[in-house]
C-alpha cells in the first residue's frame, strides 16, 4: 500500500473511530474492529493533529505544542468467553528495563492513554498527561526489580488517576458498560478538562 492509499484508509477509520462518521463502508468497520496497536497509534496521532515519529526516536509522537515526545498506549477489552472492561491498562513490551524506564523519566514524555471498544472498533476513551506525573516510574521499577522473567510489564488507570496533568481528551459515556467504575468515574470527573468530544 502507498502512503497516500495508507493516509486515505487512516483517515477514514479515524472519522468513524472517533464518532465523526457512520460509517457505510464495511471495511472501514472490519479495520477498526481487527486493528491492531499500530493502527490505533497512528489513528490517534492522526485524530489529535500529533507529528508521527515512527518509533525514530524510541517514541509514537511529537507533541507540535511543546515538541516533546509522546508514547501512545491502547487498550481493548479482553476475553474469549467473557470480555474484561477497560481499565487505562498499558502493557509496556517485554524488553523494557531499567534504562528505558529512566529514559522515560529523563524526557518526561506525554502519555497518551486509549481504550476501544472491540466490538465497534470505536474510542470510548482517551486521557493524556505527564509521564512524571503519575505512578508509573515507581511501579514499573518496583516491577522490574520483582520480575523473573522477560514478562511484559502493565500499569492501569491507578498509575495516573492522581496526575496533575490529566486531561480527558476524549470521552464517550455511552461505553459505560465497558470500563471499569473506577476509571470511569474518574473520567466523568475530569471531563470539563477535555479538548474533545
Amino acid at each position: 500500500m502507498n502512503s497516500e492509499a495508507k493516509a486515505k484508509v487512516i483517515q477514514e477509520t479515524t472519522a468513524y473511530t472517533f464518532g465523526a462518521s457512520k460509517v457505510a463502508n464495511p471495511y472501514v468497520e472490519f479495520i477498526c474492529t481487527r486493528s491492531d496497536g499500530v493502527m490505533r497509534e497512528s489513528m490517534l496521532v492522526n485524530q489529535f493533529e500529533l507529528i508521527d515519529d515512527d518509533h525514530m526516536h524510541g517514541y509514537d509522537a511529537i507533541n507540535p505544542e511543546d515538541n516533546r515526545p509522546i508514547e501512545i498506549k491502547c487498550e481493548q477489552q479482553q476475553g474469549v468467553k467473557t470480555q474484561g472492561k477497560l481499565s487505562g491498562k498499558a502493557t509496556w513490551g517485554s524488553t523494557t528495563d531499567q534504562a528505558k524506564v529512566e529514559s522515560h523519566r529523563k524526557e518526561n514524555p506525554w502519555m497518551y492513554v486509549a481504550g476501544f471498544d472491540v466490538n465497534s472498533g470505536q474510542c470510548a476513551y482517551v486521557v493524556r498527561f505527564e509521564f512524571n506525573d503519575s505512578t508509573i516510574y515507581d511501579n514499573m521499577t518496583t516491577t522490574l526489580v520483582k520480575r523473573s522473567a522477560k514478562t511484559a510489564l502493565k500499569t492501569s488507570w491507578k498509575d495516573f488517576e492522581n496526575a496533575k496533568s490529566l486531561e480527558v481528551i476524549h470521552f464517550e459515556p455511552k461505553f459505560n458498560d465497558i470500563i471499569v467504575k473506577g476509571l470511569y468515574d474518574l473520567l466523568e470527573s475530569k471531563v470539563e478538562n477535555r479538548k474533545v468530544a
